[in-house]
């Protein structure tokens, strides 16, 4: 399984790199930001215009409660202990609630005097036009009221905390590996293309200035979950013993659909408005979409090379990666009755045979996983392949739990020509045990020609004592 190995760390490095430039992508915007942000927060706090503004706020968000039900009883205790106990994130509270300026612009001679209200005007356009008009965050991130194409793209870009991009950076890194098993690189990013247009378009068309700009790498998230929930599903649905033989389709399965549910479940928990909920499950169904049609291409794609489409060498290769890879999909029933038939098709092709073996021994019990050792144990002899027949016999001693077992399945004169080839490499050690395996499953001749052979072996070591062991077996015999 060292190859299968080998091909899954190939994977691992394109999309741990991937996750780690977007998630620096992100924190750069982020601290980009940040000095103009806090230098904004503290021009703001240090004005008149926060000490107007904090009661004005309140009961902005007061009545969004009340007349609109937008927010929670909740959320408005939690505003109103800000104000008294953290001032300044009550400060940054205002300042990025997009909806509450144009309500003051609307409603501002409700609470101020005719002067007081062009003096607030005045200053609020001066804190915009030094601070805010410098972030790059509203700019990347997308607004409902005003959606440039180019936003569609660039708001997972944008981030209000750093924690955030962290968290999406790991969920976006345990996606592609999940989908890695099923659709190439390019593709993924297709999958998570499409989450983030169709996510964004969902949200542009359903919310209002009244919700927050929508940031974040979440929608090519669940692009990609809904890709693997639709591929893991899919699977079950196609094996009809899933339950049985491959209980960890179904469980991968369920896996899945418990982070879907648990993402959408934690965006209610935290209130998130459902403009942003809708939107996610945009995201999901255009990932499923997307995955049943790339899926068929993929399985069309064949091996990049530029042989001759019509050469039996170039359709061996296109046959033999598409076993490799239900193989590294962990799809071994799969792999396995494709390797059967290229065993058929390509008998000169021992790798065959030998990738064909090392799925069969997750059968040991099996009479097929017998019949590729025998194959093996004669190629071993033909190329005089020592690690092969040592891997091959191990795996025997193994695999074979008892000894009426080892005898019944496979004949003596293989252990035979296993030990021959550990004596031509002087390996006596592995040669006596395959003797006592031919002892078990031999008779008179073939158990005589072998104990011949390991007398005549350890008397030109001068060993006398194994020699004279064998000499006493023979006359036994």
């Amino acid at each position: 399984m060292r190859a299968i190995n080998t091909r899954r760390m190939k994977k691992c490095v394109p999309a741990a790199l991937i996750a780690s430039v977007l998630f620096l992508l992100s924190l750069a915007s982020y601290y980009h930001d940040g000095d103009v942000r806090e230098a904004m927060i503290d021009a703001y706090m240090n004005s008149t215009l926060f000490a107007a503004e904090q009661v004005i706020y309140l009961d902005y968000r007061e009545r969004q409660l009340r007349i609109y039900q937008r927010g929670s009883e909740q959320a408005l205790q939690r505003l109103r202990a800000m104000r008294t106990n953290a001032p300044r994130r009550f400060a940054q509270r205002i300042l990025a609630d997009r909806s509450f300026r144009p309500f003051v612009r609307e409603q501002g001679r409700l609470y101020f005097e005719p002067v007081s209200y062009q003096d607030w005007l005045v200053l609020r356009d001066e804190l915009e036009k030094s601070y805010a008009s410098h972030l790059l965050a509203p700019k990347l991130a997308l607004a409902a009221e005003h959606v440039r194409p180019v936003q569609l793209l660039t708001y997972p870009l944008a981030s209000k905390d750093w924690k955030t991009p962290l968290l999406e950076a790991v969920l976006l890194l345990l996606s592609l590996l999940v989908m890695s098993k099923r659709l190439s690189r390019e593709r993924q990013m297709l999958v998570m293309a499409g989450g983030i247009i169709v996510g964004g378009l969902a949200y542009a068309l359903l919310s209002d200035r009244q919700q927050p700009l929508l940031t974040g790498w979440s929608m090519a998230i669940l692009a990609l979950l809904g890709a693997g929930t639709y591929q893991q599903v899919q699977r079950c649905l196609e094996l009809r013993s899933c339950l049985h033989e491959r209980s960890w389709q179904v469980a991968s399965a369920l896996v899945l659909i418990l982070i879907v549910a648990t993402f959408l479940l934690q965006g209610l928990l935290l209130e998130l408005p459902i403009e942003t909920l809708f939107a996610g499950v945009g995201a999901l169904l255009a990932g499923g979409l997307l995955y049943r049609f790339l899926e068929q291409g993929e399985q069309q794609d064949t091996v990049a090379e530029e042989d001759d489409a019509t050469s039996p060498q170039w359709q061996y290769r296109v046959d033999l990666s598409r076993a490799l890879e239900a193989m590294s999909a962990m799809d071994f029933e799969r792999a396995r009755q494709q390797l059967k038939i290229m065993v058929k098709s390509y008998p000169e092709q021992s790798e065959v045979i030998r990738h064909l073996y090392q799925v069969e021994k997750l059968w040991p019990k099996e009479d097929t996983y017998w019949a590729c050792a025998q194959e093996l144990i004669q190629l071993a002899v033909r190329q005089n392949d020592y690690q092969l027949a040592l891997m091959l016999f191990n795996d025997i001693q193994h695999n074979a739990a008892s000894k009426s077992l080892a005898r019944q399945k496979l004949a003596p004169e293989f252990y035979h020509k296993m030990m021959m080839i550990f004596v031509a490499h002087d390996d006596l050690a592995k040669a006596e045990q395959s003797f006592l395996f031919l002892e078990l499953a031999g008779k008179g001749e073939i158990i005589k020609d072998a104990c011949l052979l390991l007398k005549e072996e350890y008397q030109q070591r001068r060993n006398t004592s194994k020699a004279q062991q064998y000499e006493l077996l023979l006359q036994q015999l």
